[in-house]
Formats: C-alpha cells, structure tokens, sequence
C-alpha cells in the first residue's frame, strides 16, 4: 500500500474522532441547557395563572416566581394593560408540582443590589381554600420595596421641607439669631458664678459656705424652720431665741 494512502487513512480517521468527540461535547451541552436551563421548561408540565397589578414596573418577562422563597416558575410574559386602565396584567407559568390557593397573596418584590424583581407567592397558612387552576386570573398587590416606600414619603418630606423653611425664614431671623447667642453666652456667665459659688461653699467661704460649715448657723436655721411649721408666718415667734435669752438670764442672776 503506498504511503500516500496510508496517511490519507489516518487523517481521515483522526477527523472522524475529533467529529464525534466535538458531537458528543454538543450533545452534553444540550442535555445540560434542558435539564438546568430554561429550555427545559418547555418540556415540562406546568399551568398559567394571569395576575393583576396596580403597578408592576420593574417586571419583565422571565423573572423568577417564587412560593415562600421557593422557585416555582417564572413571568410568563410582559405587562400589558388591563382594559379598564386599572393596571397590568402579568401571566405566570407555574409549575404542575406548586399547588397555589385562591387566598394567597401575589407581590412584587425586588431583590439583589441591582434591584431585579420577580413574583413573591404568599400562602395563607391554614387555608382550606381550592388550588388554582390553569387560565386563572388573581388580584395581585402593591410592590412593598424601598421605592414605594421613598415615593409614599415623599409628600411627608415635602411638609418638612416647608415647615423647616417657614421656620428659618420666620423664626430665625437675624434678630432672634442675636437674642440667642445673647442667651447663651448670659447663661455660660450664670454658670460660671454657679461654679464659683459652689467653689466656694465647699471651703467655708461666703454666706452658702457660712451655713453648710458652720454649725451654730445650721442650728439658727433649723429653729427657725420648726418655729415657722409651728406658729406660721403670720404667728411667727422666735421661741428658741426667747429660750436662750432666759436661759442666759438665769445663769446671770
């Protein structure tokens, strides 16, 4: 056999190993895009459920639906306006294997940094109510994300908004600015002779020193306190110096 055909024959059956190697490596692919991807779900058996929403902006087609946090299918399809003009209509497919009550609460819900949002199913727990079935059409709610929540506050920060300005344009005028500044460096003044005061009473000085140290005067002040409970300021007599002054009479005579 010339060498010319004998190599002939091995590029050819090198190129056929390759062929089936680079076919069976596509075959793979496949069968893992149908099992994990979402061409499978094509296959798979499911039923469409048609949710109305005040607002579903944000929503788009093939985001993740899920029953309490677990996967059970994806948005069906865009949101198109309802007839009346009362909001959209979202069709989810679910899954054969989600059993979803007619009294479970249908939400959207953002998640993740980026903001992505999907369909949050909410069952009632206890409910005896039937499943829903294929083609049914729910009520769904109100989107309760940090959005909604910014945009409901936003008429209550416009009233701050007002108020604050009324207030400093009104309130904090220059004049008032000054009067308090006045204020308050009279009140460091009043403190700092509080301070002194107080100083100064802890070491016996002056008239608060005078009657914290001295016991001669605490006792002159603790007379003069059980005479005014006793006769009154009307009636009042200084019994204890009237007391004194006889005791000292008779120690005279």
């Amino acid at each position: 056999m010339p060498a010319t055909a004998v190599t002939l024959r091995r590029d050819t059956n090198l190129e056929t190993k390759v062929g089936l190697f680079v076919l069976i490596g596509l075959a793979i692919i496949a069968t893992l895009m149908i099992i994990f991807g979402r061409v499978g779900e094509k296959w798979t058996s499911s039923y469409v459920v048609t949710v109305d929403f005040p607002n579903a902006s944000g929503l788009i087609k093939g985001a993740n639906v899920n029953l309490a946090g677990a996967p059970v299918g994806r948005v069906n399809s865009s949101p198109t306006p309802l007839p009346d003009g009362s909001g959209v209509a979202v069709k989810l497919r679910l899954s054969s294997e989600a059993k979803v009550r007619t009294d479970a609460r249908f939400r959207i819900a953002e998640v993740g940094l980026m903001g992505d949002r999907n369909v949050a199913i909410e069952p009632v727990l206890n409910s005896d109510q039937p499943f829903l079935a294929d083609g049914a059409v729910v009520q769904g709610n109100d989107a309760s994300d940090l959005s909604n929540l910014a945009t409901a506050a936003q008429p209550i920060l416009e009233q701050v908004k007002q108020i604050t300005d009324k207030f400093n344009k009104e309130v904090l005028t220059p004049e008032t600015a000054a009067d308090l500044r006045a204020s308050i460096k009279e009140f460091r003044s009043v403190m700092e002779r509080t301070d002194a005061l107080l100083a100064e009473a802890q070491t016996g000085k002056g008239t608060l020193g005078l009657l914290l140290k001295d016991p001669k005067t605490a006792n002159d002040l603790t007379a003069f306190i059980s005479n005014l409970r006793k006769k009154g300021i009307l009636f009042y007599s200084d019994v204890s110096g009237k007391d004194d002054d006889g005791q000292r009479n008779k120690a005279a005579r």
